[in-house]
């Protein structure tokens, strides 16, 4: 395999997020590394872990519901993630996450289809496909730097 982290460039930020709830850190933590997923991908996806630079939330870990009185899917309002689902980052050294959108596009192997149709969603949500990392392997609690949980007011550390 190419030495893929050659061509990857350093984003002028410096904090780097993975973004997730409550209950998903808790499986995270019980394992002390976020794991790669392929989960919603085609399957010649190669499975990622997803960053963001977004320094307040990064609109595509936005969780949804599906409504059993109208039997309709929504994506979660800001107050539904604060106050059902209780947004968690967890920020990494950005060595973690080395490759950029451009290099997910090049070698995550998604179809152009499927990737233009991320695109398009993610910039309809708010979403900036150059605020993400993506690392194809695990990443462990080593990398870490701090997680922390909407408080409601701000980002506070989390246990």
């Amino acid at each position: 395999m190419e030495n893929d982290r050659s061509k990857t460039r350093k984003h002028k930020a410096a904090r780097l997020f993975h973004y997730t709830i409550a209950h998903s850190y808790d499986l995270i933590r019980a394992e002390g590394m976020i794991k790669t997923t392929a989960v919603g991908t085609d399957l010649a996806e190669r499975p990622a872990v997803w960053f963001s630079f977004a320094p307040m939330w990064e609109p595509t870990a936005t969780k949804g519901f599906w409504n059993p009185e109208t039997d309709e899917y929504h994506r979660a309002t800001w107050d539904e993630m604060v106050g059902v689902l209780s947004p968690v980052r967890i920020e990494v050294v950005p060595d973690a996450a080395p490759y950029a959108w451009r290099d997910y596009v090049r070698l995550g192997g998604a179809s152009m289809a499927t990737i233009r149709a991320l695109q398009e969603s993610a910039r309809g949500w708010g979403a900036n496909p150059f605020q993400w990392r993506v690392s194809f392997d695990d990443v462990g609690r080593e990398m870490w730097l701090r997680v922390e949980h909407w408080s409601g007011a701000e980002w506070a550390p989390f246990p």
